[in-house]
């Protein structure tokens, strides 16, 4: 084994994804404005979905936003169409993932919420898309490249779609002043630091 060779592909995978990070931080616009607006104004939870990898970062989401007061929970779209849809309701928002936006496990649960008049907000890298088509915000990714040599593993799709949801997750906090003492409360069994 080469021990060059392995930190240099080490820094190309976090010189990649550190790229493709910038150019979200610098195409943030209105559509990011109106997604953070309508979850401060959330009356009911945040449903937050993906199928695969973007289901893996999506739970991750439904749970950074629980921890911050934001009632959150990850529904997996196949549960969703096997009678979970029942945790879904009118007051709620969906935040559905999906890297090209034509995950067809989402289409019962975007339909669902598209009849129930649950706005949707989508992230995804395709403008185009299903998902986009049917949501009422749309978080565009930049175009990217995926950081393994084969540009296909999810790596630097799915490490946008958690930046985004951290920085929707934090801006949302900011806006509603929630400090390390409210933090402490949701946290009684952990060491906060």
């Amino acid at each position: 084994m080469n021990k060059s060779r392995i930190i240099k592909t080490g820094q190309s995978v976090l010189n990649i994804e550190a790229t493709a990070i910038n150019k979200l931080s610098n195409n943030l616009d209105n559509e990011f404005y109106k997604a953070v607006v309508s979850i401060v104004n959330l009356k009911g939870k945040l449903i937050i979905s993906g199928v695969g990898k973007s289901g893996n970062i999506a739970a991750k989401l439904a749970a950074s936003f629980t921890s911050t007061g934001v009632p959150a929970i990850f529904l997996n779209p196949v549960d969703a169409s096997h009678g979970d849809m029942g945790i879904v309701s009118k007051e709620d928002i969906l935040i559905a993932l999906s890297n090209s936006g034509e995950s067809h496990e989402l289409s019962d649960l975007l339909d669902f919420s598209k009849k129930k008049q649950i706005k949707i907000i989508s992230i995804t890298s395709n403008k185009s898309s299903l998902l986009s088509k049917n949501s009422d915000i749309t978080l565009l990714l930049p175009t990217h490249k995926e950081a393994d040599k084969l540009n296909t593993i999810p790596t630097t799709s799915t490490t946008l779609c958690l930046s985004l949801g951290d920085a929707l997750c934090c801006s949302v906090l900011d806006i509603r002043n929630f400090d390390k003492k409210s933090f402490k409360e949701l946290h009684p069994g952990g060491k906060i630091g």
